[in-house]
């Protein structure tokens, strides 16, 4: 269902859809970052800018398990 979702995306071009794999994988651990920097923060508006962020990004590529 994901990879369907990134090819669709992609156009049905593997290497697009293997980048924007990468690109994704290589933005979360900023994204998650950013998320608990907020919540150590207690700033709630950069919680839920961060969090719709890594959600947005996620439900994109069909990481449904995230956006959950």
């Amino acid at each position: 269902a994901a990879l369907g979702t990134i090819l669709r995306r992609a156009d049905g071009d593997a290497q697009a859809a293997a980048e924007l794999i990468s690109t994704y994988l290589g933005e979360l651990p900023g994204r998650r970052l950013r998320v608990h920097a907020a919540l150590r923060r207690g700033d709630a508006r950069a919680v839920v800018a961060a969090a719709e962020s890594l959600r947005t990004s996620s439900e994109s590529l069909g990481a449904t398990a995230v956006v959950g």
